[in-house]
């Protein structure tokens, strides 16, 4: 991971502000999603968050399977929710989904808690999760 930096690190200032360019539009356009260990270095360096600029909605959600969306519900809300999602329909789960994300960052109370909270809006896709 730092042989990679170290490698980077002596380019002009214009070739990394071009790479680190390319990098955020291959994390914001989603495919695929590379948390790899060059992007989570420089995500830290630079002290971005992809997830503060961008929310997974209802039509990004509709590309999942029904049983990846019942895991998620199930990640984010407890094993029990992710069971229960299963026997629900899939359009339901992509709306409860949507409504969860897009309640506002600060809202544990809206959403029941803080930790629930905390892994609404931190939650990320995974390259294994497509």
């Amino acid at each position: 991971m730092n042989e990679a930096y170290t490698t980077l690190s002596p380019l002009m200032e214009k070739q990394l502000d071009a790479l680190i360019g390319t990098l955020i539009l291959e994390a914001i356009t989603g495919y695929p999603h590379r948390d790899t260990p060059l992007v989570r270095l420089l995500a830290t360096e630079l002290g971005v968050s992809i997830r503060k600029k961008w929310t997974p909605s209802a039509e990004w959600l509709a590309g999942y399977q029904k049983v990846q969306l019942a895991h998620l519900m199930g990640v984010l809300r407890g094993p029990a929710h992710g069971s229960a999602a299963l026997s629900r329909k899939k359009s339901e789960l992509v709306t409860e989904l949507d409504t969860l994300f897009g309640q506002p960052v600060a809202a544990p109370k809206e959403l029941g808690n803080h930790e629930l909270a905390d892994r609404v809006n931190t939650w990320m896709p995974k390259p294994s999760d497509r």
